[in-house]
């Protein structure tokens, strides 16, 4: 077998074809990854900016001329569920447990909490031992500074139960950033 020797300094490119072939062919490999790394670079930006405005919502609705873009269906519901999740990591969660604590006292056990901080409302389950005591409680959820117009929207009685025969579910505005 014969060595093939890529000298470009000792002899002229020209002189050898094997080494010119060689040249041209590394020049269109960099030349390739150069264009596909700019693609890769401008589609990260482009879905940075639709994640951000998702994100942002209203706020972002202002878009550039190279952002005018049509988004695919998956990267819409994604941005959405983004969106969601961030809302409910924003949740003031200690405010809203200690709040909901403090307004149900005696008599009341509760079961269940499930903000929804897109339509501002928490949905409060729990036990109680008769409705009464579920009239208090909501009492005392709306003298708290973050609750507003709260209701009892289901009760079941529970006759097996004697400490709390009551299930109940109230539903009720919750204002985050009241205080």
């Amino acid at each position: 077998m014969r060595k093939i020797e890529l000298d470009f300094v000792g002899r002229s490119a020209l002189g050898n074809p094997l080494g010119l072939l060689l040249m041209l062919v590394g020049l269109a490999a960099a030349a390739v990854s150069a264009m596909d790394a700019i693609d890769v670079t401008e589609a990260h930006a482009d879905l940075q900016d639709r994640k951000l405005a998702a994100l942002e919502g209203p706020r972002a609705r202002r878009t550039t001329e190279t952002t005018k873009t049509t988004a695919r269906p998956e990267d819409v519901r994604a941005l959405r569920e983004a969106a969601a999740i961030a809302a409910r990591l924003r949740t003031p969660w200690q405010r809203l447990f200690d709040d909901t604590a403090q307004a149900a006292g005696a008599g009341i056990a509760l079961t269940g909490l499930q903000p929804d901080p897109t339509a501002h409302t928490v949905r409060i389950a729990g036990l109680a031992r008769d409705l009464p005591a579920v009239n208090r409680f909501v009492g005392h959820l709306l003298e708290k500074p973050g609750f507003a117009g709260a209701y009892v929207v289901q009760h079941d009685t529970q006759p097996k139960d004697a400490e709390a025969p009551l299930a109940f579910v109230v539903l009720a505005n919750w204002r985050e950033d009241a205080r």
